[in-house]
């Protein structure tokens, strides 16, 4: 079986070295001196117990100075990170490592409404059985209709991520606005 590519849509079953690759890649990222470094954290389905997950591991970094630092895109493409701007999220900086990519990680400011809608939702999906068990329905049923389309599976997660934020915690913004 061949590697999936960076655009192919690939669920796996929950894997449980995931939390460690997790904490071996934090560890790098908490000892490289990083400029305006604050936190790292485990986000995304690959952070929550028995989902599966696309296995690549989502990092959130959290700086207190401009995600978009050069220094800051320097330090990490020196640690073999690759680049990719924004990548369609406003207050996000994007970056993979690995070809096919193992890690993406998703550098932003501390006070960026998108580091605590992640947060948030991961907790939740960690917490509610209920929940979890619908998104990871919901998600299979779009990896099978998106399968070469990760742009188009990821935007088809939206709504259903802004329905579980909007379920879990009424009268909030479900997710931060991307205007």
């Amino acid at each position: 079986m061949s590697e999936p590519s960076d655009e192919s849509v690939t669920l796996v079953d929950y894997d449980a070295s995931w939390p460690r690759t997790f904490a071996r890649e934090a560890r790098k990222l908490e000892s490289a001196d990083l400029p305006g470094f604050l936190s790292v954290e485990h986000i995304g389905s690959t952070a929550v117990p028995g989902m599966s997950a696309k296995p690549i591991i989502d990092i959130m970094l959290t700086v207190t100075l401009p995600a978009r630092s050069r220094k800051l895109v320097r330090k990490l493409e020196a640690m073999n990170y690759r680049y990719l701007g924004n990548f369609g999220l406003r207050g996000r900086h994007f970056f993979r490592l690995g070809d096919p990519a193992r890690v993406h990680l998703h550098v932003v400011h501390n006070r960026s409404p998108h580091a605590r809608a992640w947060l948030r939702f991961r907790d939740i999906l960690r917490a509610n059985p209920a929940w979890c068990a619908y998104y990871e329905r919901e998600k299979r049923n779009l990896a099978r209709v998106y399968h070469c389309d990760r742009a188009a599976y990821t935007a088809a997660k939206g709504p259903i991520v802004a329905t579980i934020l909007k379920a879990t915690h009424p009268g909030k913004e479900p997710w931060p606005s991307l205007d």
